[in-house]
């Protein structure tokens, strides 16, 4: 990011039938808990 930024909402949104909802929240989840350890939030 050039001036930096906050993100206030994340949404995932999974469009696969093979994986289950707790396993694409979980990633999810991860994802967010990694942007916001790595100073993206």
């Amino acid at each position: 990011m050039v001036n930096g930024g906050t993100v206030n909402t994340w949404i995932c949104i999974n469009f696969s039938r093979s994986v289950q909802d707790s396993v694409a929240g979980g990633f999810c989840s991860e994802l967010a808990h990694m942007c916001h350890i790595s100073g993206m939030v």
